[in-house]
This record gives structure tokens, C-alpha cells and sequence, in this order.
């Protein structure tokens, strides 16, 4: 792992998404993880409220994985996880 991988992982890597790795994710803990509102959580995701409301209450591995990465986007430089910008310009080379 690069140093600025790590040092940007201590920045961001609150103890209740430490712990939410670890364990199995409850959706509360998405939520509050998220912006604290099912509202926000959606919209940090990318679906809409109401399909988050029909998550269940303990998370699969694929919906916890999409929590963890809303939350990598949100914290971590685009530079260390590839911003759409430098997507959008490997397509087109």
C-alpha cells in the first residue's frame, strides 16, 4: 500500500465504519454513516429513498460494499480512487 493510500485512510476511516467492516452492517449504521437521514443515505448511493427503504435491516455483503465505496468517494482525493474526470479521459485515449 502507497503512504498517501494509508495516511488518507486514517483521515477518513471513522471507528463505526471500522466496525461495520468487521461485522455484518446493520442498515441503521449505513444510515447514520451516510448523512444520518434515509434521505441522504439514498442519495449518497445513488437509488432512490424509496429503494433504500426495502433494504433489509442486516446488509448483504453487495449492499455494504456499496456503503463503504459512497463513503470512499465522499472522504478519499479522487486522485487515490480515479475521479470520473480521469475515467472519462482513459476512454477516450
Amino acid at each position: 500500500m502507497t503512504k498517501a493510500y494509508l495516511q488518507a485512510r486514517k483521515a477518513w476511516l471513522p471507528s463505526g465504519l471500522k466496525n461495520a467492516l468487521i461485522e455484518r452492517m446493520e442498515k441503521s449504521k449505513a444510515t447514520t454513516l451516510l448523512g444520518g437521514t434515509p434521505s441522504s443515505a439514498a442519495e449518497a448511493i445513488g437509488i432512490s429513498p424509496q429503494a433504500y427503504s426495502q433494504w433489509p435491516q442486516i446488509l448483504p455483503r453487495r449492499l455494504a460494499d456499496r456503503v463503504v465505496a459512497a463513503i470512499a468517494r465522499k472522504h478519499l482525493p479522487a486522485a487515490l480512487i480515479g475521479s470520473e474526470l480521469c475515467v472519462d479521459q482513459a476512454e477516450t485515449k
